[in-house]
């Protein structure tokens, strides 16, 4: 019974967060790939639709890359795709975005919508910055940031008796 609560913190809500990013990179790439299929068939008239699944790729392998690797130049100069609040947002605009008549594309679409509600929500209750999914965050872009403190030295979130972790 004592290992219970040491097991329970080493799989923090941030690795959840990653894990439902990534996986919601890989839905975005995989809806695009159907989207570009689907209008490929149509001809020349579905050229919107097109364009949309190539951005749709585009998008899913850059999400599935913000949450496995640390980028620099995401945190210079797209600060808001490196937190949760942003990453909600990001999926709520795809999740409108693919809103379309066909009762697949609707299900897909309130499936990024409901996540991106998650994330944000999530943007309340996880005060440290993301993680990802290659390891630990380094120091931030800023030159002479002190790196991050590991996740056993930080301070016990209130109301958390089993903290930190084993």
């Amino acid at each position: 019974m004592p290992d219970q609560p040491a097991q329970q913190s080493r799989f923090p809500a941030n690795r959840i967060f990653n894990l439902a990013g990534a996986l919601m990179g890989g839905l975005l790439m995989v809806i695009g790939i159907a989207i570009c299929a689907a209008a490929s068939e149509k001809g020349i008239d579905a050229a919107r639709e097109f364009i949309l699944g190539l951005y749709m790729v585009g998008f899913g392998a850059f999400a599935v890359a913000t949450e496995c690797v640390y980028l620099p130049n995401v945190v210079k100069y797209m600060l808001i795709l490196d937190s949760y609040l942003g990453k909600g947002c990001f999926f709520i605009f795809w999740g409108f975005l693919m809103w379309g008549k066909k009762p697949e594309w609707i299900i897909a679409s309130l499936i990024f919508l409901g996540a991106g509600v998650c994330f944000i929500c999530g943007s309340f209750a996880v005060s440290s910055p993301p993680v990802y999914l290659c390891g630990e965050r380094p120091a931030d872009a800023k030159p002479g940031a002190p790196p991050r403190a590991p996740e056993n030295s930080r301070p016990a979130p209130p109301g958390d008796p089993v903290w930190p972790p084993a």
